[in-house]
């Protein structure tokens, strides 16, 4: 994983972090604070840790097959991974909301 793309997912995870704890603080239970708290939740319990083991067993079998890059491919996908559950426990730890 390159170091834009590196940056780009750290600013990714704290952009949706600020957003999610601003619309908390200021929307509460409306129909926008619900929909953007289940948009959250979809990413970060289903899409992130499911894109996150796909770039993990990539990493695997280019290491397996002795390209390079294989190792840093998978030390990213574990990096972000732990990034958006950490986003995801500051976020439920800040607001009380659980997303």
């Amino acid at each position: 994983m390159s170091t834009m793309s590196k940056r780009m997912t750290l600013v990714l995870m704290l952009t949706l972090m600020a957003a999610q704890i601003i619309l908390a603080a200021t929307v509460d239970e409306t129909a926008i604070g619900t929909s953007f708290n289940a948009i959250i939740n979809i990413v970060l319990t289903y899409i992130v840790p499911g894109l996150a083991v796909l770039i993990v067993i990539w990493g695997a079998i280019d290491v397996m097959s002795s390209k390079p890059g294989g190792i840093q491919k998978i030390i990213g996908a574990i990096i972000g991974l732990i990034i958006a559950l950490g986003a995801k426990a500051i976020i439920t730890r800040i607001t009380g909301v659980t997303v």
